[in-house]
């Protein structure tokens, strides 16, 4: 998603390939998907595909390639970057969270949250400390739900679970409601310290599609798979 923010900021219209290097502790995840277990290389980079399509959400990218190139040392890396010099001048200070989620009214003002806000900018266009976010959709989450599509086809092409529970999952996915989880956000510290801070404006900057995906995670990933 990301990306596609980058590219439409720049008016970039066609892309053929898409080059990652991983680093970092975080990149050794990419080793474990690969493993024979989790449907081998081949169903990971395919997978890594889907994902990236679904965050560009425009078709006319549909055929982009992904390329992963991977450091023997991925830790090293990262204490390269770190100690290199460099000129202020020539980095965008300005960090990019977006919202991340389609479809969200913030009651507070009735205007719909732009899903390409970034958050470092304009967090009061998408939060407030009541929280008044509702969806002015039949189905919610849409953004949501296709990274979703995405990750039970993965589940389900290698066996990972047993179909009860992808049916289980996919329930429960279509029961998620904006005011259940707005409940669930506005206990997590993160948010109740932003409320506490009565010296300066309410400010918080979490992407709503990460939010979802924790909730997601803790409230029905882990106890319907670990059940």
């Amino acid at each position: 998603m990301l990306l596609h923010h980058i590219l439409k900021e720049n008016n970039i219209t066609t892309l053929d390939k898409v080059t990652i290097h991983p680093v970092g502790k975080g990149s050794r995840i990419l080793d474990w998907l690969k493993t024979r277990a989790l449907g081998g290389a081949e169903c990971c980079e395919e997978y890594l595909q889907d994902c990236l399509r679904a965050g560009l959400r425009n078709e006319a990218y549909d055929k982009v390639e992904l390329e992963f190139k991977f450091e023997r040392d991925p830790k090293s890396v990262v204490a390269k970057g770190l100690v290199m010099q460099k000129n202020s001048n020539d980095t965008k200070a300005d960090q990019i969270i977006l919202f991340g989620e389609q479809g969200l009214v913030n009651r507070e003002n009735d205007t719909e949250v732009d899903m390409e806000l970034n958050l470092e900018e304009k967090f009061k266009e998408a939060y407030n400390s009541r929280l008044r976010l509702e969806s002015n959709a039949d189905k919610p989450f849409p953004v949501f739900k296709s990274f979703c599509d995405v990750y039970l086809k993965y589940v389900k092409e290698n066996e990972l679970v047993e179909p009860t529970i992808i049916s289980t999952l996919r329930k429960a996915i279509e029961d998620m409601r904006p005011n259940t989880l707005n409940a669930w956000i506005s206990h997590q510290p993160t948010f109740e310290g932003a409320q506490e801070d009565g010296d300066k404006d309410f400010e918080y900057k979490e992407s709503y599609l990460v939010l979802e995906s924790l909730y997601f995670l803790e409230q029905y990933l882990v106890p319907i798979v670990t059940k």
